[in-house]
């Protein structure tokens, strides 16, 4: 899943990050011209629908999740219930 998103000092670069099933991480750095913000606003779209279309189509685990966890950790919960069983990874 996706750990880090971001934009650099120059607009025109980005990077993500990815934690692999594997526990590796990955990363990768694009460049936009003139500018990478809208690739990154479209990123973030994209992880919030299927983040979203996880807990429909999973309300039992969605129930587990804590509501005081951050966003990321929430995702990575998820994602090792599913996984993992009910282990909790965070």
């Amino acid at each position: 899943y996706l750990s880090f998103l971001g934009v650099g000092q120059d607009p025109a670069f980005c990077g993500i990050i990815i934690h692999c099933a594997d526990n590796s991480f990955k990363c990768h750095v694009f460049h936009c011209s003139p500018s990478c913000v809208q690739l990154c606003k479209n990123i973030e779209v994209a992880c919030k629908l299927r983040y979203q279309k996880c807990l429909d189509a999973h309300p039992q685990a969605a129930k587990q999740v804590e509501t005081t966890k951050s966003y990321g950790a929430q995702i990575k919960s998820l994602v090792g219930s599913f996984w993992f069983g009910n282990k909790q990874l965070v």
